[in-house]
């Protein structure tokens, strides 16, 4: 019996690149680096552990400490204390009548959105991005909510067993390294706050409207935080 044949990738077509070797070479370098993730991206992680992914960014030109990578959240969240302390006025806030899930009540409408420039990286590997935030005012010990919305604009990659995020950027590939301090402080103020059952279970969710349901309705240091979500 004959072995089948194997069918490698064909390469020759024009499609995407083009049909000289300039555009060829155009379409090359925008594609989108390889964003795996090695061992040794995981150097200086303590293991074994079950930390969350907190890292720090800077938004609205101010360098902000524990922000949650969150990819169960449909939002990006910035809680009021945060905003209070960004120093932005709030009439700039745009109406958001979308109720939130998965906060202290079951339910809860933001105090308004905002569209804020969010620096990710450093020189050639990072990536400036405007991220629109939802205004929160609960109580938490974090400060930042990273949802799905913006790592899937900057097209991130997230590993919590290296606690860290890759995307794509310029210069190659960014990153992104977790504090993995910081993450299990906050788990301890959180279990010192009783809670930790909370923690596990809930995630900030933005709560679609069902169809009989009427649609009208200190710059270098970590600003202070203060229930722990996500």
């Amino acid at each position: 019996m004959e072995e089948p044949a194997e069918i490698r990738t064909i390469y020759g077509s024009s499609s995407g690149g083009g049909d000289s070797n300039r555009t060829r070479k155009a379409y090359s370098r925008s594609s989108d680096p390889n964003l795996t993730f090695i061992e040794d991206d995981a150097r200086g992680i303590q293991h074994p552990h079950d930390d969350a992914l907190v890292v720090a960014r800077t938004i609205a030109n101010h360098k902000v400490y524990g922000i949650l990578v969150d990819t169960g959240s449909s939002a990006d969240v910035i809680y009021s204390k945060l905003f209070k302390r960004i120093g932005i006025d709030r009439s700039h806030l745009r109406p958001m009548k979308t109720p939130l899930d998965g906060f202290a009540e079951d339910r809860m409408i933001s105090e308004g959105a905002i569209s804020l420039p969010v620096t990710t990286g450093e020189g050639h590997h990072q990536v400036i991005l405007l991220v629109n935030f939802l205004i929160v005012n609960v109580s938490s010990i974090h400060n930042v909510i990273m949802g799905r919305p913006s790592l899937n604009a900057m097209r991130a990659v997230v590993s919590t067993y290296h606690l860290m995020m890759k995307f794509p950027a310029e210069g190659g590939v960014g990153y992104l390294q977790g504090y993995q301090c910081e993450a299990r402080r906050c788990f301890v103020v959180a279990v010192r706050k009783g809670s930790v059952k909370q923690a596990m279970r809930t995630t900030p969710r933005l709560n679609q409207p069902s169809s009989d349901e009427d649609e009208d309705e200190d710059e270098d240091k970590p600003p202070t935080r203060s229930t722990f979500f996500g």
